[in-house]
């Protein structure tokens, strides 16, 4: 089957959640605009990285997905990103996928806490991978640093999603980290790789951009630049990931007897 996704490449205003949500908003009716079933928005694209004010932040997201619950009804259209979520003990990074006919949407809470911004000092650790099923396939749920990890993506594969969705904050000094590791994702699991990064400056630092929707051979099908903030929208056609799969069989090869028991 087919699907059309957009991504919302968008620059986060630090601390300005309706800013923030007026230009998702935006952005969203464009992509339903253009016929996508699915938008991804940033990691924290309500707040950014205003960590010390989480409890704030937790409250405000819960009137913005209560809205985003209508707009995805109204649109018809599926809408992901991640969010400050209040937990037992404290908060989490939560990716949370709003659909049109989902009343508790589906989320996955980030079980890697990125130390180079303090994540483990506000954040707990989610403890399990979330797979979510659309009429057009099963994709996996992951968030910005999560990427580092391929242990985790190849359980995604082995558990047959077709497509792995992304949202990110994700630094410019490490832009080239971002570009090859979402190649690789896609190469060595033979499915569709689609993530969203932010740009522009956030607090002291500068995003990467560079959102992209990569195909199972690795191949970028469309992909952001660096600075501007842009909706990128594309159709996957994912009877790809069968092609693939049976022209190069690595999943099929792989020896599972020596080192996937962990898996």
């Amino acid at each position: 089957m087919d699907a059309t996704i957009s991504l919302a490449q968008i620059q986060i205003q630090v601390g300005l959640p309706e800013k923030n949500f007026q230009t998702a908003k935006e952005m969203i009716a464009r992509a339903a605009d253009e016929g996508s079933e699915l938008v991804l928005l940033p990691e924290l694209w309500t707040s950014g990285y205003d960590l010390p004010n989480c409890a704030r932040y937790s409250t405000i997201n819960l009137e913005l997905l209560t809205e985003l619950k209508v707009i995805a009804a109204e649109r018809k259209i599926s809408i992901g990103g991640s969010y400050i979520t209040r937990a037992d003990g404290g908060f989490q990074n939560t990716f949370i996928l709003v659909t049109p006919h989902n009343f508790q949407p589906p989320s996955y809470h980030k079980i890697h806490p990125f130390r180079l911004l303090n994540e483990e000092q506000w954040f707990l650790p989610g403890s399990e991978l979330v797979t979510v099923e659309f009429p057009w396939g099963k994709a996996g749920l992951s968030i910005c640093y999560d990427l580092r990890f391929p242990e985790m993506f190849r359980k995604y594969a082995l558990l047959e999603a077709s497509c792995l969705l992304n949202v990110s904050q994700w630094g410019y000094k490490r832009t080239e980290h971002w570009r090859t590791l979402l190649r690789a994702r896609a190469i060595e699991n033979q499915y569709f790789v689609a993530a969203v990064n932010a740009c522009g400056l956030i607090n002291q630092d500068t995003l990467a951009g560079y959102s992209a929707i990569i195909n199972p051979w690795g191949e970028p099908m469309i992909e952001a630049n660096a600075s501007d903030e842009v909706l990128l929208t594309t159709r996957i056609d994912l009877e790809q990931v069968a092609q693939v799969r049976k022209m190069v069989p690595a999943q099929e090869d792989g020896r599972t007897d020596l080192y996937r028991t962990w898996l």
